[in-house]
C-alpha cells in the first residue's frame, strides 16, 4: 500500500489541477459561447422536431407540454455530447470538480445539479475501464467539455426550475426557443423562497435528510450489528482524521467527504412483506437490498475497523465514492446472497433476487428513477 505522502499527492493532485484549469479557463466570454452554443443546438432540435415556436405568456398547466418539449431536446443534446467518452471517466472529471454546479447561492443546487449530470453522463454507451494508475487525461479539451456539460444541465436546471413553478400554477414566459422563464405571483416567489431558505439550514448529510441514523464514531468491535459505511460529503473540504486502524503513516488527510456506520436494521420497515409490489418492482429492490448489504463485506468494512490492507479508505474521503471492479462487485454480491439469512434478513430477498448474474444484471438495467422529474401536478 502507497505511504501517506504518497497517497496524499496522487489523491489531491487531479482535485487541485482541475479546479486551476476551471479558475483558468471559465471565463465570462467562454461562458457566453457555450451557452449561445447549447441555445442553438436548442433551436435546431425542436425545429426538426416539429415543435412550434411560442411567443408570450402562458399558464402553468397548459405550459407543461411545452416546457416538457424543452425539457426532453435539452436532455437529448447532453446525451449525444456525453457519449463520446465512457461513463466512468465522465464520474472520475465530476467528482473532483465539486465547484462546477455553484450555479447560485442556494446550497441545494450544486449536489441536485451534480446527481443530473452524474445520471446522464452514467447513461454514456461508450464502454471503458478505470486505468491502471486510476487516472484520466487534464487537458484543456476536458475542461472545455466540463464546462460544455456545466451548460447543459444548468439549462436542465433552468427548466426544472419552471416546471417545478408551472406545477404551482404560475405563468410561464416563452420567446421562441429561448429558456422559458416563470413568472410567479409576488406570493408564490415569497413562498419558494422561504422554502428554499429553510431548506438550505437542513445540513448536508444526506442521513439529516432522510431521517436515517449514522454513527458518527466508529468503535474497533463491529460484531455488535451489522453496519454500512456510508460517505456523506462535508459542508467544507478540509484536515479530517482517517478513521479506524490502518497501515497509513498518517492520520489526517485533506477530505471532502466523511464516513459514517449506518446500522442496516433502519432498513427493517423497508422488508415488510405486508407492502404489495410488482414483480419487476420486488426483482429491483431485492437486488438493491442485496448491493446494499454487499457494502458491508468484511474486505470494505475491515479497511476501516480492523488492521488490514482493504481500500484505500482516504481516497474514499477525497472523491467520495469507491472505485472498485466488477469483478469485486460480483464476489461481494456472492457473499450477500450466501449469508442474508444468518444476518437477520428474510430469506425471499435471496430468491426474488436470484443469482449474482440477475443482481448484476438488475442493477445495471434499472431506470434512473431521479431524473427526469415526474411531471408536476397543478394545485
Amino acid at each position: 500500500m502507497w505511504g501517506t505522502e504518497q497517497m496524499i499527492h496522487y489523491i489531491d493532485h487531479p482535485r487541485a489541477q482541475i479546479a486551476r484549469l476551471l479558475r483558468e479557463y471559465d471565463t465570462d466570454e467562454l461562458y457566453q459561447e457555450s451557452k449561445r452554443a447549447f441555445m442553438r443546438q436548442i433551436s435546431m432540435e425542436l425545429a426538426a422536431t416539429g415543435i412550434p415556436l411560442i411567443e408570450g405568456v402562458l399558464p402553468g398547466q397548459e405550459a407543461q407540454h411545452h416546457l416538457a418539449h424543452f425539457h426532453q431536446a435539452a436532455h437529448r443534446i447532453a446525451a449525444r455530447f456525453v457519449a463520446v467518452r465512457p461513463g466512468i471517466e465522465w464520474l472520475w472529471y465530476l467528482r473532483r470538480a465539486p465547484q462546477l454546479f455553484e450555479l447560485n447561492r442556494l446550497r441545494g443546487t450544486r449536489p441536485y445539479c451534480s446527481a443530473i449530470a452524474e445520471q446522464i453522463c452514467a447513461d454514456s454507451p461508450v464502454m471503458g475501464a478505470v486505468l491502471d494508475d486510476h487516472r484520466f487525461p487534464l487537458e484543456a479539451s476536458d475542461v472545455y467539455d466540463l464546462l460544455y456539460v456545466r451548460q447543459a444541465v444548468g439549462q436542465i436546471y433552468n427548466v426544472h426550475s419552471a416546471i417545478r413553478c408551472a406545477g404551482k400554477d404560475s405563468a410561464i414566459r416563452f420567446s421562441g426557443y429561448s429558456t422559458p422563464i416563470a413568472e410567479p405571483s409576488p406570493e408564490l416567489r415569497d413562498a419558494l423562497r422561504l422554502y428554499d431558505e429553510r431548506r438550505d439550514r437542513v445540513p448536508m448529510d444526506p442521513l439529516a435528510r432522510l431521517g436515517l441514523t449514522a454513527l458518527a464514531d466508529l468503535p474497533g468491535d463491529h460484531n455488535d450489528g451489522l453496519y454500512v459505511p456510508v460517505v456523506h460529503e462535508l459542508e467544507n473540504v478540509g484536515v479530517q482524521e482517517i478513521p479506524g486502524r490502518h497501515r497509513l503513516v498518517g492520520n489526517t488527510i485533506d477530505a471532502g467527504y466523511g464516513i459514517a456506520r449506518l446500522r442496516l436494521s433502519s432498513f427493517e420497515p423497508l422488508f415488510d412483506q405486508t407492502v404489495a409490489l410488482n414483480e419487476a418492482t420486488s426483482r429491483q429492490f431485492a437486488s438493491a437490498a442485496i448491493g446494499l448489504v454487499s457494502l458491508s463485506h468484511p474486505y470494505l468494512m475491515g479497511s476501516i475497523n480492523v488492521v488490514a490492507p482493504g481500500i484505500p479508505i482516504a481516497n474514499i474521503m477525497c472523491v467520495g465514492y469507491e472505485l472498485t471492479t466488477v469483478a469485486e462487485f460480483r464476489d461481494r454480491c456472492g457473499w450477500a446472497l450466501a449469508g442474508v439469512e444468518g444476518i437477520g434478513l428474510p430469506g425471499w430477498l435471496v430468491e426474488r433476487a436470484g443469482t449474482v448474474d440477475d443482481v448484476v444484471e438488475t442493477l445495471s438495467t434499472t431506470p434512473i428513477s431521479i431524473h427526469p422529474p415526474r411531471r408536476p401536478r397543478a394545485i
